[in-house]
C-alpha cells in the first residue's frame, strides 16, 4: 500500500493484509410516490462515496513501538490523500473514517482495521482532434466525471463554442461551454482540478457557463470551427 506515493511499510513498518472495497453509496431525495397517483415519480440516482475496510498488520518488539507506528499511519490518512494498494490497477483518493487496534498473541503482531472513505479513479486519459467539427471521446469509467478541457486555436476567433461536455442530466439539454476572442497560438484551459479557466494572453477574455464533465461511454463532442485542436483530459471514476 503507497499513500501519496509512499509505501507504507518502509515509511511506517505497516504491511497491508487486506482490503475490502464497496461501490459507492447513492442519494435519491427527489423520487417518490405521491398518494393517489397511479405510478411513482422516479428520479436519477446520485452516486456518493465509497466505504473502504482495509486491515493493515504491525510487527515490533515491543507495545509502545507498535502503538507509535500505527499513530503514524493513521495520521498520514487524516488529510485526503492518493491511496495505491496492492493488486489494483484503480486508486483511491479519500480519509480516513474511523479505526480498530487488536493485538495478536502470535509474535507480537499487532491489527489496524481502518475504515476510509472517498472515490475510486483511474489513471488520466488523453484524447486530442486537430481540424474537426465533430468527434467523440470514450469514457471507460462508469460514472459522470470532471474533464480538463484545453482550446489551443490555429487562428482567431471571435466567438467559439463546445457542445458535448454540459448536459444537464434531468433534461437533457447541452448549453455548451463558449469562448469569446481567441487569439491564434494562445491555448486556453479548463482546469477540472483547479476549477480555473487560464490562458497565455491577459486579452482573451471567456463566457463560460459551466464546467466540463463526461459520461460514461461515448460522448459526441461538436463545435463551431474547425480552426482549434482540442485535448480533453479525464480520470474515470467508478461507481
Amino acid at each position: 500500500m503507497k499513500i501519496n506515493g509512499i509505501d507504507t511499510y518502509e515509511e511506517f513498518g505497516v504491511a497491508e493484509w487486506t482490503v475490502v472495497p464497496s461501490h459507492s453509496e447513492f442519494v435519491n431525495t427527489d423520487s417518490q410516490w405521491i398518494s393517489g397517483w397511479a405510478s411513482p415519480i422516479l428520479r436519477p440516482s446520485e452516486p456518493g462515496l465509497k466505504i473502504y475496510k482495509v486491515t493493515m498488520m504491525i510487527k515490533s518488539d515491543t507495545r509502545q513501538k507498535m502503538w507509535e507506528m500505527g499513530s503514524r499511519f493513521i495520521g498520514a490518512l487524516m488529510d485526503p490523500c492518493e491511496i495505491e494498494f496492492n493488486d489494483f490497477d484503480t486508486y483511491f483518493y479519500g480519509v480516513i473514517k474511523d479505526s480498530n487496534h487488536a493485538e495478536t498473541v502470535l509474535k507480537r503482531w499487532h491489527k489496524l482495521e481502518v475504515s476510509l472513505i472517498g472515490y475510486e479513479y483511474g489513471l488520466e486519459e488523453s484524447f486530442s482532434f486537430s481540424g474537426k467539427t465533430e468527434f467523440s471521446v470514450e469514457n471507460f469509467g462508469s460514472m459522470q466525471c470532471p474533464c480538463t478541457l484545453i482550446v489551443y486555436p490555429s487562428a482567431d476567433i471571435s466567438n467559439f463554442t463546445i457542445y458535448g461536455l454540459t448536459k444537464n442530466k434531468n433534461t437533457g439539454k447541452d448549453s455548451g461551454i463558449t469562448f469569446k476572442n481567441l487569439k491564434s497560438g494562445v491555448a486556453v484551459r479548463i482546469d477540472r482540478k483547479t476549477k480555473k479557466v487560464t490562458s497565455a494572453s491577459t486579452s482573451v477574455t471567456h463566457d463560460m457557463n459551466m464546467l466540463p464533465v463526461l459520461d460514461p461511454g461515448t460522448n459526441q463532442i461538436r463545435c463551431t470551427s474547425s480552426n482549434a485542436q482540442i485535448t480533453i483530459l479525464y480520470n474515470p471514476f467508478y461507481v
